[in-house]
Parts: structure tokens; C-alpha cells; sequence
């Protein structure tokens, strides 16, 4: 199982099988593919609140949380429901691949 969030303006943050923090700052959107076909794309909006798209959900079960505004929560959760061993990260610039 795997959480994803965003934590400050710039990071990207994995947590379960994987643990993993990412770096992105800028307008551009990211993308996150897990080897089980689940591929999130991720983008911090001028709201101040982290944004996670499903592209793929792969076969398996993806749930994406909204922030508690009421507890100044500023990003979405996002929990994937099953084992991952390798997550990519990218973006038009670069691009990372993580394995646990």
C-alpha cells in the first residue's frame, strides 16, 4: 500500500512500501507511475493545494482524499490499495525512478 501527498510548495511525498520524497517546484505538473500501473499526475494550484489527477488506475483500487480545510490541511491524499516495489517520477525535464 502507498500514501501520497504534498508537503510545503515543492515536495511530493511517498509513504508504505515505497517511502521516497520528491522535488518539484513550478507551474509544470508531475507525474508519478507505480509499477502497478497506477500513474497520478500532480500539481501545486495557486489555491495552495495539492492536486492529484488519476491517469491510470491500473487494477487496482486508488482513492483520492481531499484536504480537511478546516485543520489547514493543503494537499490532497492519495491511497493506493496495493503492493508497489517501483514508483517514476517525471517531468517534461527530468526524470527518476525509485525502487524499495
Amino acid at each position: 500500500m502507498i500514501k501520497v501527498y504534498g508537503s510545503s510548495d515543492d515536495l511530493v511525498e511517498i509513504e508504505g512500501d515505497i517511502v521516497e520524497e520528491f522535488s518539484h517546484y513550478g507551474d509544470e505538473s508531475c507525474l508519478l507511475a507505480f509499477d502497478n500501473g497506477v500513474i497520478l499526475e500532480c500539481r501545486y494550484e495557486d489555491d495552495g493545494i495539492w492536486r492529484f489527477r488519476v491517469k491510470s488506475q491500473g487494477n487496482t483500487t486508488v482513492n483520492v482524499i481531499p484536504p480537511d480545510l478546516t485543520k489547514d490541511e493543503y494537499s490532497e491524499t492519495v491511497v493506493i490499495d496495493a503492493p508497489v516495489k517501483v514508483v517514476a517520477f517525471g517531468t517534461n525535464a527530468q526524470f527518476y525512478i525509485k525502487k524499495s
